[in-house]
């Protein structure tokens, strides 16, 4: 059923006032009401760009979602935008939710600065304008107070309800109460979890939320007091469906560590993939994953898998631990202690250790296939985006594909870049047509859709390569193997996570991944979303190659650190922070003349194709 706003929206829109639609839209985010993406996409792009409120709404929307990166994207815009109006309700709103995807996808070396902000202007003694920031402290405290601050996080989520209920925001305020009881089920006592408890009771008996919650809540608390029975008898009662992201994951995952029957072992395993696949990013959802498989490997009598995952358990918490990390994984090596033989214990704990520092891109995957491939997994065909798109499966490989229509290929290399393989229809077709009229648009992508269907089909044997269902566009996983772009973005992910505690083992998994860049299928023409694609991700290899720059220089060498410099200058001409670097690693070394061809060298170019100088603090590096 179409809403009153959304009429109105509609109505404005169609009447060729598009400002009046955007008013209205922001009038809403202002009264801190939430708008659904769908609804915010009625606006031309360039309309809801323009406005920091409306791309604040469209990332919280994203994160409600657990689409995370795309929220993060929003969000950062949002930010910049809403400093400049000085919003300050809005900001600090859009700050929270920013720190808040920072810390569900690992980044915390991101999401420290902002919190620590946080946590001051909350500490101020104001009145808070809102309750998203004790939100966020409550999930970052660790990053202000450290280890063993859970209690601070119970008083920030209980902060944040008190706030939501001022403000006449129930719905927020019992999520509020749901997340402390989620997140610490372990810490509070007895008097702290009954007094949480009845307080959620009493919203879910008002209707603001499903009992999904309490269920989830209640089996989560006996799973991590040893109450297995008790527990499973819970998680079976919850519908995850009715779940806030990342809990609906979670409370997925917590059922398979329940599983105790060999029979079940072939649907656990399956689950498994399949909240892989959803989960994207979710640090939490990953460490739940990696004990889940830890649990069934054990189940199946494969306790050299069962460490292997345990490995990969330990190795997140230490990249990005997540609440009550060192308790979930002392009960997980108790499980395998009871289950493993003595003798296996200490080449147990040697691969954890080991894990910790060389395995960090096995225990961290981001694609479907990266940290426990299928046993069909070699079976399926791989493409390769990078350098040009080729199709190949083990030793062969398809080549002269007659693909009809230049749309055709574009519509394969947009879907695989997508998160998941996938894009709401209305989503490919403003990207693939966007100058088309709407009505013809959707006939030309359909057309796109089902030739792709039958090239897959009779090029690779593929009866179902595509699937458009429910208004999105899908890649099948069950034809396709990993790509090399989701392997780059694996790797580069793991790194990131690597690099706040040990930067020499982060640039060595840097240096893997930049081997593998390439010009994003250069044989196609230039398109708007593209050209967005490939220029993020060469964004995404210069940041590498600065890093592994930084890490050369502290280890004493300077030829590698030169390289990467070099590098960065060689794909960014026009960027001066490659010029940057590479200025002052030679003047570090004494090499002044080498220094100065390089500045005049810039300035050149600068000069030539852009018509300015280098920046002030370009020419200040070699005034020293």
């Amino acid at each position: 059923m179409t809403s009153t706003l959304e009429q109105a929206v509609r109505a404005a829109l169609a009447g060729n006032r598009p400002k009046d639609a955007l008013a209205r839209l922001e009038n809403e985010v202002l009264l801190r009401r939430s708008l659904e993406p769908e609804l915010l996409d009625l606006l031309p792009e360039e309309e809801r760009h323009a406005s920091p409120l409306l791309r604040k709404a469209k990332g919280e929307a994203l994160f409600r979602r657990g689409d995370l990166l795309g929220a993060r994207a929003e969000l950062a815009a949002a930010v910049g935008g809403l400093a400049r109006r000085t919003l300050r309700e809005p900001l600090l709103s859009a700050l929270s939710l920013l720190a808040l995807v920072h810390i569900r996808t690992g980044q915390l070396q991101e999401a420290a600065p902002i919190v620590r902000f946080l946590h001051d202007e909350w500490e101020q003694g104001e009145e808070p304008v809102c309750g998203d920031p004790a939100c966020a402290l409550a999930a970052g405290i660790g990053l202000v107070a450290g280890p063993g601050a859970e209690r601070d996080a119970l008083h920030y989520y209980r902060r944040a309800a008190a706030v939501y209920d001022r403000d006449g925001e129930p719905e927020r305020a019992a999520y509020a109460l749901f997340a402390a009881m989620a997140t610490h089920a372990l810490t509070p006592t007895d008097e702290a979890w009954t007094a949480l408890r009845l307080a959620l009771a009493q919203r879910k008996a008002a209707g603001l939320i499903a009992a999904a919650h309490l269920h989830y809540a209640d089996a989560l608390r006996a799973y991590r007091r040893d109450e297995p029975e008790q527990a499973r008898g819970m998680a079976d009662a919850c519908r995850p469906e009715g779940l806030p992201c990342p809990h609906n994951w979670l409370a997925r995952l917590l059922r398979l560590q329940l599983v105790t029957t060999p029979d079940a072992l072939e649907a656990a395993e399956a689950e498994c993939g399949a909240i892989e696949r959803e989960a994207g990013g979710e640090a939490e959802v990953r460490f739940e994953l990696a004990l889940a498989r830890s649990q069934l490997a054990s189940l199946r009598g494969d306790e050299a898998a069962a460490r292997e995952h345990l490995a990969q358990a330990r190795v997140i918490a230490e990249l990005a631990p997540p609440p009550e990390a060192e308790a979930r994984l002392a009960r997980a090596r108790r499980r395998l202690e009871r289950t493993a033989p003595p003798a296996a214990q200490p080449a147990a704990v040697q691969e954890q250790e080991q894990a910790l520092r060389e395995a960090a891109a096995a225990a961290w995957p981001d694609s479907p296939a990266a940290s426990s491939r299928a046993p069909d997994e070699a079976e399926k065909w791989r493409i390769g985006v990078f350098g040009e798109l080729t199709i190949a499966r083990g030793a062969h490989a398809v080549r002269d594909m007659q693909w009809k229509r230049s749309k055709t290929r574009e519509l394969l290399l947009y879907l695989l870049l997508q998160p998941g393989r996938a894009a709401r229809r209305e989503q490919a077709v403003e990207a693939l047509f966007p100058e088309g009229e709407p009505g013809k648009s959707d006939t030309r992508f359909y057309v796109a859709a089902h030739q792709l269907k039958r090239v897959l089909r009779d090029y690779l044997g593929v009866e179902t390569g595509i699937v458009i269902r429910g208004g999105a566009a899908k890649l099948d996983d069950g034809w396709l193997g990993e790509t090399d772009v989701e392997r780059y973005r694996a790797q580069m992910q793991a790194a990131d996570r690597l690099w706040p505690a040990d930067p020499q083992a982060a640039a060595a998994c840097y240096e893997q991944a930049t081997r593998m860049y390439g010009a994003v299928a250069p044989e196609l023409p230039a398109a708007e979303w593209l050209d967005r694609e490939r220029e993020q991700l060469l964004d995404r290899q210069c940041e590498a190659l600065r890093r592994i720059g930084e890490a050369a220089e502290a280890g004493g060498d300077a030829a590698r650190a030169e390289s990467c410099h070099r590098e960065r200058i060689r794909l960014q001409p026009l960027q001066e922070a490659g010029y940057q670097a590479l200025l002052r690693c030679f003047l570090a070394q004494g090499r002044r003349a080498e220094a100065e061809a390089l500045y005049v060298q810039l300035e050149k170019r600068l000069l030539a194709e852009l018509g300015v100088a280098p920046l002030p603090e370009t020419q200040a590096l070699l005034r020293r």
